[in-house]
């Protein structure tokens, strides 16, 4: 079986550029490895990219824990009280309906467009068989390990798997280089006007927030350094700096099954010997 990304790099690239578009708006904002030329950029550029990692745990050889994880589950939004969250989180991921004046059928089917807006999340909701119903099925098999409801929403059943799984869970750390480039020269309205909102951005809530809800948590962040150099004929300010971030991964792989098990019995007398002694041959039902 070949191996699942256990990193959701999908969602650390869009949280990253939602937090830091939203926040340097106008200024133009993407994943790049390239550097625009002086004529084709904009007044102001912030470009993102990976300088090194993913990396986590140093130990060596076989981990994780076994699990039966999920074929489906059934849950009902079992009232609508104007002021509640209901959340379904699934493998650590939070999707939310704030209630306003819904009924419970309009929450539930804001809650499967949410579930399934995203075609990298590995599973699919649908409605049940009541009108307040919805039914989550993986999209293969161990895609589901965790799940766990809140406000007024209750899980009706749920159907783990007959065969095991081994989950194998860690932190991942990467860093991510953040550059700045401004057709602007002066630190009042250059790359380093820019770099100081950049910095802002991992020191207020709402961002931190965001960055958060994709999963994506920031640990440390570098010293900005200046770059600035002649872009074709004209001076062009550049500033960069790596921020250090970390996401959960996880990794699930199907147990082996043991098809027969041998086995020997010895009985033993008052003395330690033994005086009997019986084979069997044992197989699953």
């Amino acid at each position: 079986m070949p191996i699942s990304a256990p990193l959701r790099l999908d969602r650390l690239q869009k949280g990253v550029f939602l937090a830091i578009a939203d926040a340097m708006a106008p200024a133009s904002v993407g994943w790049s490895y390239g550097q625009a030329a002086f004529e084709q950029l904009g007044p102001e550029l912030i470009n993102l990219q990976m300088a090194n990692g993913p990396s986590y745990w140093t130990q060596r050889g076989k981990r994780g824990s076994t699990i039966l994880p999920f074929d489906s589950l059934t849950l009902d939004v079992t009232a609508s009280t104007p002021g509640k969250r209901d959340i379904v989180s699934l493998n650590g991921i939070e999707f939310f309906v704030d209630v306003v004046a819904q009924t419970p059928e309009q929450i539930r089917d804001e809650l499967i467009a949410l579930l399934n807006a995203d075609a990298n999340d590995p599973w699919a909701a649908a409605p049940g068989v009541a009108v307040s119903e919805l039914v989550i099925t993986p999209a293969s098999f161990g895609a589901i390990w965790s799940a766990e409801v809140g406000g007024e929403i209750e899980a009706l059943s749920q159907v783990v798997s007959g065969n095991a799984a081994t989950l194998t869970q860690g932190t991942r750390v990467f860093n991510i280089t953040i550059e700045c480039f401004s057709k602007e020269r002066e630190p009042r309205n250059g790359a380093w006007a820019l770099m100081s909102r950049i910095e802002s951005i991992f020191e207020t809530a709402d961002y931190v927030d965001t960055l958060s809800e994709y999963g994506v948590a920031l640990w440390n962040k570098g010293i900005a350094t200046d770059i600035s150099a002649i872009a074709g004929a004209n001076w062009e300010s550049r500033v960069t700096i790596d921020v250090q971030m970390a996401m959960r991964s996880a990794l699930v792989r199907p147990v082996d099954q043991i098809e027969t098990v041998l086995g020997t019995i010895n009985a033993l007398g008052s003395g330690g010997s033994i005086i009997s002694t019986a084979s069997f041959v044992a197989t699953p039902l």
